[in-house]
C-alpha cells in the first residue's frame, strides 16, 4: 500500500510538468543568442541557443522572465501554453550613447574612435577631497602612471603608456576647456614648487577624458605625443532659481614610524679625524684644537659642530668637551666645558606635527534660454608635517555662455588662482635652500 501511494504522489508530480519550447528574437525578427529564461522565484533557468530557441521544464502557473542584455525583460506566464514566442527590444542606441570630448573640444562617441579613450566623471574624481587633481587620477585610468610627490604642494609626475623618450619630456598634455596646461615641474631656488596642472580645481571638473597615443593627440601636435588628458569643466545649468553646491572635506596624515631608520648613540658629530682641515691642527685627530674665549690661550677639545655626520669620536663621560652650547650666550653652559655625553634623546618624530588638508568650495549657477552663468570659489589650505609649513590656495572661477542665435553661441572664463606658502621642502642638498622661507 505504502509503495502505491508514493508511486501515484510521482506520477502525479511529473503530470504536472511540461516542456515548454519557445523562441527569442528581437523586433525586426532576428533571433536573440544567449537570452536568459528563469522561472520566476528559482534558480531555474536555461540559455537560448544561436536560432534563439530554448526548452525548459515547467509546470501550469510558473511565470518565466526572459531578459537579454540592452533589453528590458518580458514576463510571459504559463498556462496551457507548450510553445512560446518572444519578442524583446533591443535598446541598440545604449552601445552608442556614451560621447566624449576629444581634442578641440569636439564630441564622438566612443565606439565611432578609431583609438583608445577613458572616461572619468567628477563623481569618481573627487570621491576622496585632494588639493591636486592630478593625484586624484591615480589608480583611475589604465595605463596611466602618477608618481606623486612626497613633499608639501610638490609636483607629480603623470605619465601615460610608459616613458617614450630619454631625453625630453615623457609628460602628458592637460588641456581644459580647449586650453593646454603645461605640466613640467615649475621649481626656483631649489624649491618644488608644483605643476601648473596641480591649480585645477578639483571641484571644478566635470569630466576627464584621457586620450592614448598620437592618434589621439595629433590635433595638439608633437608637444601631445605623450598623450593627452582633457578635462571638461563645469557649465551654469538652465534653470529659473540659482542654484548653489557647497563641498567641504578635511584629510588628516600621519606616518609609520616603524618604517624610520634607527639613529645610533655611540659616536658624536663629525666625519671622523679633524685633521684633514690644516686651520684646525688636531690633538686626538677628532675634536677640534683650538683655544677659545676663556682658555687663557690654551687649547681644548671643541665638537665639531659644524658637520652633519655622527661619524666622529665615540662618547665618552670622562672627556670634557665644549659643545655647542659652550657658544650659546644665555645658556647656562655657555662658556662651559662638558662632559662629552650624546644629548638627551627625543626622537625627531617628536619634531614633526599631524598634516592636515582642509577643502571647502561653493559655486552658484544659472541661466536661461539666452545664456549660462557659473560663480565658484575654492579655499584649500595644507598644513606640512613641519611646523610652520602650510599651503594656502584661493580659487575663483567664472564662466558664462550667451546665444546670440539658435546656431551661434559665445563664451568665456576666467580662472584666478592664488598662492601662499612657507616652508616648502628643498629638494637639493644646500644649506642655503633649506634654510630660507619661500612666500
Amino acid at each position: 500500500m505504502l509503495l502505491a501511494v508514493l508511486l501515484l504522489s510521482v506520477l502525479s508530480v511529473f503530470s504536472q510538468q511540461k516542456v515548454v519550447t519557445g523562441k527569442v528574437s528581437d523586433v525586426n525578427g532576428k533571433p536573440v543568442e544567449s537570452a536568459t529564461i528563469q522561472i520566476k522565484g528559482s534558480k531555474i533557468a536555461t540559455t537560448s541557443d544561436s536560432q534563439g530557441i530554448f526548452k525548459l521544464s515547467v509546470k501550469a502557473g510558473n511565470i518565466l522572465i526572459i531578459s537579454s542584455v540592452n533589453a528590458a525583460p518580458v514576463e510571459v506566464k504559463i498556462v496551457n501554453q507548450t510553445e512560446l514566442s518572444v519578442v524583446l527590444e533591443i535598446a541598440a542606441a545604449q552601445l552608442n550613447e556614451v560621447l566624449v570630448t576629444t581634442a578641440l573640444g569636439i564630441k564622438r562617441s566612443r565606439s565611432s574612435l578609431p583609438y583608445s579613450t577613458q572616461q572619468i566623471t567628477a563623481e569618481e574624481l573627487n570621491r576622496t577631497p585632494t588639493t591636486n587633481v592630478v593625484n586624484n587620477l591615480s589608480g583611475k585610468v589604465a595605463g596611466l602612471q602618477v608618481t606623486a610627490s612626497t613633499t608639501l604642494g610638490g609636483s607629480s609626475n603623470v605619465i601615460l603608456r610608459g616613458f617614450k623618450s630619454l631625453t625630453q619630456s615623457n609628460q602628458a598634455l592637460f588641456v581644459v576647456d580647449g586650453v593646454p596646461y603645461d605640466n613640467t615641474n615649475q621649481s626656483r631656488n631649489g624649491f618644488d614648487l608644483g605643476n601648473t596642472a596641480s591649480d585645477i580645481n578639483p571641484d571644478d571638473v566635470e569630466s576627464v577624458n584621457v586620450l592614448k597615443g598620437a592618434a589621439a593627440s595629433a590635433l595638439y601636435g608633437s608637444r601631445a605625443s605623450n598623450g593627452v588628458i582633457v578635462i571638461t569643466t563645469k557649465k551654469g545649468a538652465k534653470r529659473k532659481a540659482l542654484g548653489i553646491t557647497i563641498n567641504s572635506g578635511t584629510t588628516l596624515g600621519t606616518f609609520d614610524k616603524s618604517t624610520l631608520p634607527e639613529y645610533q648613540l655611540e659616536y658624536g658629530e663629525g666625519y671622523g679625524s679633524a685633521g684633514y682641515s690644516s686651520s684646525f691642527p688636531t690633538h686626538d685627530g677628532f675634536f677640534y684644537w683650538v683655544p677659545v674665549f676663556n682658555s687663557n690661550g690654551a687649547r681644548v677639545n671643541v665638537v665639531q659642530t659644524n658637520q652633519d655626520a655622527d661619524t666622529g669620536p665615540a662618547y665618552d663621560a670622562s672627556l670634557s668637551v665644549y659643545n655647542w652650547d659652550a657658544f650659546s650666550p644665555g645658556n647656562k653652559n655657555y662658556g662651559k666645558a662638558t662632559p662629552w655625553l650624546p644629548a638627551a634623546h627625543h626622537s625627531y618624530t617628536d619634531f614633526a606635527e599631524k598634516p592636515i588638508t582642509t577643502t571647502n568650495s561653493i559655486f552658484v549657477d544659472g541661466g536661461s534660454e539666452k545664456g549660462t552663468f557659473k560663480l565658484g570659489y575654492t579655499n584649500t589650505y595644507d598644513k606640512g608635517i613641519l611646523p610652520n609649513s602650510y599651503v594656502k590656495k584661493n580659487l575663483i572661477n567664472f564662466a558664462s555662455t550667451y546665444n546670440v542665435t539658435d546656431r551661434l553661441s559665445v563664451g568665456s572664463s576666467i580662472n584666478y588662482i592664488n598662492e601662499n606658502s612657507l616652508n616648502r621642502n628643498g629638494y637639493t642638498y644646500s644649506v642655503s635652500s633649506n634654510s630660507r622661507n619661500f612666500r
